[in-house]
This record gives C-alpha cells, sequence and structure tokens, in this order.
C-alpha cells in the first residue's frame, strides 16, 4: 500500500513538472512579447522618484502624479537619456524584415511603450544624476554641478533624498552616487518581490487555461493512477526518464526551449492517462444513467480536478522536479546521490 501511494505521488509528481515547464514556456514567452519586467523595472523606477502620496509598487495616477512633479518629469527625461535608451530592445516585425532586407530600416528602440528589462545600479545612478544636471540647469546657462541643480529643484521628496545623499557623503560626488546606488538595490529587491507575485499570477491563468483545453484533471489522473498498476509503472519509468536526462541535471531548465521540451515529454505518456476530451468522466462506455444532482456534482469535480492543476503549475518545474527527485530513490530503498544537481529557479 505505501509503493502505491508512492507511486500515485511520484505520476502526478510528473504529470505537475510537465504542465508547469510547458505554462512556463509559454509565459516567458508573453513576458518578451509583452516586455513584462521592462514594464515592472520602470514601474518600481517612477515610484521611488515619483512624491506624493504614492506607495512603493503602485502605478503612478494621474490623479495623484501631476506631470510638473519633479520625480515625475525626472523619470520621463531619463527615458530619453543614451544609456536607457541603448538598453532599449529594437523592436522587429514582419516590416522590419524587409526594410532590414534592403538596407532601409531605421532603429527603432524609443522610450515610447518600450522600457528596459534590465538596469545595473550603476547606470541608474550616472543616469539620475546627469538627468537632474541637465533638467534643472541654471537659467542664465552658466554650467550647473550637481549640488547647484538640486537646489534648483522645486521642493519635493526626490529633492530631500538626493540632498540628503550628498550631506551624508560630506559633498564627495562618488559617494553619493554609490548611496544612490544602494538605494536602487534595495528598490529592486521589491521590484523583484512584485514580479515574482505578478509572474505567479500570471501563471495560474495559464495553467488554468491549459488544464481547461487539455483537460488536465488532477482527480481523474489520481483516481486512474489509483486503480491501474500497469499506467503507475509506466509513470514510474517516466519520472526515472526526467531525473536522469542529461539536459535537466546540467541545471539547464531555463536555456532550454520549455514548450517543445515539455511537449515532447507529454507525448511519451501513457495514453491510458485521462487527459483531454471528452472528459473522462463523462465517457465512460456502459455506464449508468446519471441524474442531473451527479451530473453536476462532476462537473464541480472536473472544475476542482482543473484548478488543482493550475496551482501545481505555479509551484514552478523545479519544484515537482526536485520532488520527483526525492521521491525515486525511496521507492527503490536507496538514498539521493550527494549533491545532485536540481534545475534553477
Amino acid at each position: 500500500m505505501n509503493f502505491v501511494f508512492l507511486d500515485v505521488a511520484i505520476g502526478l509528481g510528473t504529470i505537475f513538472f510537465l504542465v508547469a515547464m510547458f505554462c512556463a514556456g509559454v509565459q516567458e514567452v508573453i513576458a518578451g512579447y509583452l516586455n513584462l519586467r521592462g514594464k515592472t523595472l520602470w514601474e518600481g523606477i517612477q515610484s521611488i522618484l515619483i512624491a506624493g502620496d504614492m506607495k512603493l509598487g503602485n502605478t503612478p495616477a494621474k490623479a495623484v502624479v501631476s506631470s510638473e512633479d519633479p520625480g515625475n518629469k525626472i523619470a520621463q527625461d531619463m527615458l530619453m537619456h543614451p544609456l536607457i535608451r541603448g538598453q532599449v530592445p529594437d523592436k522587429f516585425g514582419i516590416r522590419d524584415l524587409f526594410q532590414w532586407l534592403f538596407s532601409s530600416r531605421q532603429p527603432t528602440a524609443n522610450s515610447g511603450d518600450t522600457k528596459p528589462s534590465y538596469l545595473k545600479s550603476a547606470t541608474f545612478a550616472i543616469t539620475l544624476l546627469d538627468t537632474v544636471r541637465k533638467t534643472y540647469k541654471n537659467t542664465n546657462g552658466n554650467p550647473t554641478d550637481l549640488s547647484q541643480a538640486i537646489a534648483n529643484m522645486p521642493d519635493s521628496e526626490l529633492k530631500t533624498t538626493l540632498q540628503s545623499f550628498i550631506t551624508k557623503a560630506g559633498g564627495d560626488m562618488d559617494k553619493a552616487q554609490k548611496a544612490i546606488e544602494a538605494w536602487f538595490d534595495e528598490a529592486m529587491d521589491r521590484v523583484s518581490g512584485w514580479y515574482k507575485r505578478r509572474t505567479q499570477a500570471l501563471l495560474f491563468l495559464i495553467g488554468l487555461t491549459v488544464a481547461v483545453i487539455f483537460n488536465v484533471d488532477s482527480i481523474q489522473i489520481f483516481k486512474q493512477l489509483w486503480r491501474e498498476p500497469t499506467v503507475r509503472e509506466m509513470m514510474v519509468k517516466q519520472a526515472d526518464n526526467i531525473t536522469s536526462t542529461a539536459i535537466l541535471q546540467d541545471n539547464s531548465l531555463q536555456d532550454m526551449d520549455l514548450v517543445a521540451q515539455s511537449q515532447k515529454m507529454l507525448n511519451a505518456l501513457p495514453p491510458s492517462l485521462p487527459m483531454g476530451w471528452p472528459a473522462a468522466a463523462w465517457s465512460e462506455k456502459n455506464a449508468a444513467p446519471k441524474t442531473d444532482w451527479q451530473w453536476l456534482c462532476d462537473a464541480l469535480l472536473l472544475v476542482v480536478g482543473w484548478l488543482i492543476t493550475a496551482s501545481a503549475a505555479t509551484m514552478g518545474a523545479p519544484f515537482w522536479f526536485d520532488l520527483i527527485s526525492k521521491l525515486l530513490p525511496l521507492r527503490s530503498g536507496g538514498k539521493p546521490a550527494s549533491g545532485e544537481a536540481k534545475p534553477k529557479q
């Protein structure tokens, strides 16, 4: 009985691993196409520059932030700075392909709707200080040092913050820049937390969509694994193949084509697994007629099975890979090898 539970756990863990890997691949495609990393990064930058009653993590609202707010003005000017624009990915569509072929294409990297997905703290600090110096230069046209430029800024939280950095640095601009870099790094740690939470929500939606389209019902899969020893044995072999695959042991899970690789592994699953349409609960041959209440219960269980699959996808492929890697040695009575590699998060 203990081996039955273990085999069922390994089988379900393998299904969840493959679904999570497929969903992660889809998520990466969406994140890259919509530049979600860049949007989140710049939202974080705006939130530390803009004054008012904004809270870190909230998108600036027109009703709250004035266009003349120093932080808002600096944020917009920073987007036009060469150091920032040089890191914006160049757009490339079908029209651009033909323009490129005939040597008539111009670079389209701009700050209109595309943001850099990564920014070094030193680049942020240099860009911020240079933008402040240029934006709040003296009206008489004379050269402006940084301290004077900050003094020329309207009263704001950003002005107070920058002045405190310079004061603590004793006027040493290098020390002030290092303080701004540390300020940026601290804020980006929190931005990373936002991105992770948001992508988990996105991953749940992708997982639910995949579960519905392909009818990956965790409850029906559990029942089939519990009833059919042959299916359990095949799933254990599949799990063993996955954990022993060199591409996974080389910690290159994030570097491969997740969608293609997961599809290949999903196609190798036992055909008797109750996945796909029509739903297994509704396609049993020679089944006795069901009442409306029974149909409703089947529908509710189906939805619950989808939700379980979607929730499992949010745990991530590395979690399920690590789990089945630990369960397999228990089944064989052995111990995990020391220093066993696992996929990166």
